[in-house]
């Protein structure tokens, strides 16, 4: 089979754009290839890949990767798959973190938040997960991307075992439990409920993750945290009581998004 055919056989059965993705990432090809040189030849199936695109699974699984912050990153059924919504808590804290400053990620699953803020801003970066898999892929990644990150297996509800950090960043479940089993079938079925499920309400992990950064932190430093779009004021309310202040961010779509927090002067 030829590139061209290859191409419109993804994309008849897929779509013009999961077509093209998968296309793309399947033969490291891109459009502008099948355009210039459509009639070189390729040996690939593709109605494996297809059947399993088709039957519900994300791309990104498929593909075994996905792109976050410019930077790719290996992805598998052990780790949540990095979303765009992310990059607004990691453009924040980018802009806000030098290269002397200490980071903490808790519930890092692919390491994206962690990797990213390590690369651009090149802080001493310690990311946490309690998912054993989530971790091995979360170091493989850092050594994909070349990022020099210290990991830790422990429970985001619990840890407070760190000092002096000047950042808190986090990505926590935060879907309400009798919610996780309507959404969409590419996330029910393939993304780790662990990484999805905050909880009755969905903000199981927001008390405990402030109250302990608030032992971590150091005096000026912030704890930050991505929420769902209806959060905002549950998490404002627990950022308060535990630190007296808190800001919102929106996303690109306008969404609230983001919720941090400084720590004051004790």
């Amino acid at each position: 089979m030829v590139i061209k055919d290859a191409y419109k056989l993804c994309t008849d059965a897929l779509g013009k754009t999961d077509g093209r993705i998968l296309f793309e990432g399947v033969t490291n090809y891109t459009f502008k290839d099948v355009l210039t040189h459509g009639e070189k030849e390729t040996d690939i199936d593709f109605n494996p890949y297809i059947k399993r695109v088709l039957g519900g699974e994300p791309i990104q699984y498929v593909l075994g990767e996905t792109e976050f912050m410019s930077l790719k990153f290996k992805v598998t059924p052990a780790v949540l798959i990095p979303r765009q919504d992310t990059e607004t808590l990691v453009e924040w804290a980018i802009k806000k973190i030098d290269k002397n400053a200490r980071v903490l990620d808790l519930c890092t699953g692919s390491g994206c938040i962690a990797i990213s803020v390590k690369k651009y801003t090149h802080a001493f970066v310690t990311a946490l997960d309690i998912s054993e898999d989530a971790l091995k892929i979360a170091e493989q990644n850092a050594s994909l991307n070349n990022a020099d990150i210290t990991f830790i297996k422990g429970d985001a509800h619990t840890f407070d075992e760190l000092e002096n950090l000047d950042f808190v960043l986090s990505n926590p479940p935060y879907i309400e439990s009798e919610v996780v089993s309507g959404l969409d079938k590419k996330v029910k079925d393939f993304e780790p409920r662990i990484a999805l499920d905050g909880g009755k309400d969905g903000l199981d992990f927001y008390t405990d993750i402030a109250k302990n950064s608030r032992k971590m932190l150091k005096n000026g430093g912030f704890l930050a945290v991505e929420i769902g779009y209806n959060q905002a004021e549950a998490v404002s309310d627990i950022f308060n009581k535990v630190f007296g202040n808190s800001t919102v961010l929106k996303d690109l779509c306008g969404n609230n998004r983001v919720v941090y927090s400084k720590k004051q002067v004790d």
